[in-house]
């Protein structure tokens, strides 16, 4: 998924598709509340399914990641905002990063195809429908949050999602686990949040 590889070989948003499928074929699976999160080139991974699956996913969690499609840059942001027209679902996002990110950068790294973090939130709560001007929800010493409301709804309804932008100051390429934020915990909650919501 992440990088300039060649796209199709191997084709990782079919394999997480068929992988969803031939789970939810032998287990009892609530295809409502299939959520992808990850962790550096997971997390770019999460936030591209978001974009290439929207219809599956309900919610993205990613810790150190961006939309990372070719060509990168704006383009990748432009790129997902583009492939996401073709469903009518928008996922529930969060975004937690580190300020002082040296591997995935605050401010992107265009060489790699970086967008920066707040142009990364940018392109999801635009594509979501979001209120454009967000709340502020968290406010520790370390950690503050921005989220963006009012967001077109996982299955059609009623705005109810949200995106948010969890930022982590003088935060490196970390999991958070600190005093302040078990970032594990937060997206538990995140998500038992997002599961209550209507469909």
């Amino acid at each position: 998924c992440c990088g300039f590889l060649d796209e199709q070989h191997p084709n990782d948003f079919l394999f997480a598709r068929n992988m969803v499928q031939n789970i939810s074929n032998s287990m009892c699976v609530d295809t409502t509340k299939i959520v992808a999160t990850g962790f550096s080139n997971g997390a770019f991974m999460s936030e591209v399914l978001g974009c290439e699956s929207p219809d599956l996913f309900r919610g993205i969690a990613a810790v150190s990641g961006v939309v990372e499609l070719r060509p990168g840059n704006d383009a990748a942001i432009a790129r997902c905002s583009q492939n996401i027209t073709m469903s009518t679902r928008r996922p529930e996002i969060l975004l937690v990063h580190g300020d002082l990110d040296l591997i995935v950068p605050w401010t992107g790294e265009s060489v790699l195809g970086f967008p920066t973090v707040p142009k990364d939130a940018e392109g999801w709560y635009t594509r979501n429908g979001c209120n454009p001007n967000p709340t502020q929800t968290l406010n520790l010493t370390y950690y503050t949050n921005q989220v963006w409301s009012n967001c077109t709804g996982w299955g059609g309804g009623a705005p109810a999602n949200s995106v948010e932008l969890v930022r982590h100051h003088d935060g490196g390429h970390v999991w958070p686990d600190d005093s302040e934020m078990d970032v594990s915990n937060y997206i538990f909650n995140w998500m038992v949040r997002l599961w209550q919501k209507p469909v």
